[in-house]
């Protein structure tokens, strides 16, 4: 690159090392929240499109940070992926459960739903008191760092799982019932932390408290864009930096 060139290199998260893994559902059914099809894999259940039709709306239209349920924004108005990709919903018979995992976490967080009457096979007739009821148990249990309902997450709490949880270090989050409810594994994980290197002249100094959720509206101020969300502007420019001296140049994809 020359002098005159910028450079920026981001990521919405890092990576990490896990030894061992967490499996929710495995933990539900130990707890008996969760049963067991005798028939798995023969096909997804009917609660699988009724929570992609229900809930993946949701997901798709609500400002998504830039790193799911990281500790900064665990009160923000976010949203997470109610995608089935890996959820093995033809292992659980949702006539008896009271409570799954639809997705392993981004990070070291997981998340559980309480099956009530949002969903055709729903069993849970009070959300709040099964919720809280599943929540004290989760606490018990060693890996398990951090546990959080809904409400006191979430602003517009309607559509995100009704509990959130934190496993402690160097230990991922998985949802298989095809495994012990603790695994030890090798393996790399997202982390919480995100990446964000600018080099050139329109850069000066590096932030001291950047945060996640800071990325966004930095790389939109860059390229002449104003964003509304829960993130700031990093003070990471030049005194000789100005947005209009960027809107001419080549920023096709950098649209935030």
């Amino acid at each position: 690159m020359s002098e005159f060139e910028d450079v920026l290199i981001v990521s919405d998260h890092g990576f990490t090392h896990v030894d061992r893994m967490f499996y929710t559902n495995v933990f539900l059914k130990e707890h008996g929240y969760l049963s067991e099809s005798s028939s798995r894999g023969t096909g997804a259940s009917s609660l699988q499109n009724t929570i992609k039709s229900t809930l993946a709306p949701l997901a798709e239209t609500s400002l998504r940070p830039a790193l799911k349920l990281a500790n900064d924004i665990l009160r923000s108005k976010t949203s997470v992926d109610f995608s089935p990709r890996s959820f093995e919903a033809s292992a659980v018979d949702f006539q008896n459960t009271e409570a799954f995992s639809y997705r392993g976490g981004a990070n070291n967080y997981g998340e559980i739903t309480i099956n009530d009457s949002r969903f055709e096979e729903g069993t849970v007739s009070d959300r709040k008191e099964k919720a809280q009821e599943v929540a004290s148990d989760l606490r018990e249990e060693d890996l398990v760092e951090n546990v959080w309902l809904r409400e006191q997450l979430y602003e517009e709490p309607e559509g995100m799982p009704d509990i959130v949880f934190k496993v402690v270090d160097e230990v991922g989050v998985g949802v298989s019932l095809f495994s012990k409810k603790e695994f030890k594994t090798d393996a790399f994980v997202h982390s919480e932390m995100g990446i964000l290197a600018a080099r050139g002249p329109s850069f000066g100094s590096a932030p001291e408290d950047a945060r996640l959720e800071d990325v966004a509206p930095t790389v939109a101020h860059y390229i002449g864009q104003e964003l509304e969300c829960d993130g700031e502007r990093m003070e990471i420019f030049s005194e000789d930096f100005s947005p209009e001296n960027i809107a001419g140049s080549d920023v096709s994809g950098l649209d935030v």
